[in-house]
């Protein structure tokens, strides 16, 4: 999916491994965010990387 995405583009993830997506994402994002989402069951965790 990043190798796809456009020049400023976001890519936005729903998995269990946050912490292991962050850390492959780190290096290539220019930003990263990790949100709770509160609308699933059960309670969610989300990683919003923007490329650079």
């Amino acid at each position: 999916m990043w190798r796809v995405l456009r020049p400023n583009g976001r890519l936005v993830t729903n998995m269990q491994r946050v912490s292991e997506y962050t850390k492959i994402l780190t290096p290539l994002a220019n930003r990263i965010e990790t949100r709770k989402v509160f609308y699933t069951f059960p309670f969610s965790e989300i990683v919003v990387a923007y490329k650079k």
